[in-house]
């Protein structure tokens, strides 16, 4: 049985935090960079929307490599692999199968920024340090 990803890497996280030696600047970069994730993901979300509605995969393949690398940069892990999966299969799937993943990929999107906020707060408090 194949346990589904964590919805953010740690390790990405991890990764982030140690650019900054002091505590508040490294704060403020994650508040910044969490912030410009919620609203660009926000546009290429609705965008992705709006592709799916008329059936453009060829353009859904295009937004879905977009909002693949803002997800992963930041560590939104899961929200990466439901674009990189939609980006495989958007010139060959059916479209309820697009369908299907773009509804995924909008549902994942809404829970990240919280979770994120949540998980740079904890490991910035040394309580989830990644190995």
């Amino acid at each position: 049985e194949r346990r589904a990803s964590p919805r953010i890497e740690r390790q990405t996280v991890a990764g982030l935090l140690e650019l900054f030696d002091d505590h508040a600047s490294g704060q403020a970069f994650l508040e910044d960079l969490i912030s410009t994730f919620d609203v660009t993901g926000r546009v290429v979300v609705s965008d992705l929307k709006d592709a799916t509605k008329c059936c453009d995969q060829a353009k859904q393949a295009k937004l879905a490599h977009m909002l693949k690398g803002i997800g992963r940069n930041i560590g939104a892990e899961r929200l990466g692999q439901l674009c990189q999966a939609l980006e495989s299969e958007a010139l060959g799937a059916s479209a309820e199968r697009c369908d299907s993943l773009c509804v995924a990929i909008e549902a994942e999107f809404a829970a990240s920024p919280q979770e994120l906020t949540t998980t740079y707060c904890q490991a910035s408090n040394g309580t989830s340090k990644a190995s």
